[in-house]
């Protein structure tokens, strides 16, 4: 006996504007992880995660002994 699913939330996988909405949805959590940091005025923290990239739903921050205890 096989089990059938059918996805009702999220965007389909494969679909031609799923990398764009992803894209979009990390930004808007990125934009106020940001904001957030530019607000506490700490220029040593901002300047650790001016080494940090994201691409689609990868993330790449370089040299950041900070980066695991910030996004907490």
């Amino acid at each position: 006996m096989y089990d059938i699913y059918k996805q009702v939330t999220g965007i389909p996988m494969g679909a031609n504007y799923a990398p764009l909405v992803a894209d979009f949805f990390l930004f808007c959590y990125e934009s106020e992880i940001m904001k957030n940091l530019s607000k506490s005025n700490d220029l040593n923290l901002i300047e650790k995660f001016n080494t940090s990239f994201r691409y689609l739903d990868g993330l790449c921050s370089l040299d950041n002994s900070l980066f695991h205890t910030s996004l907490q």
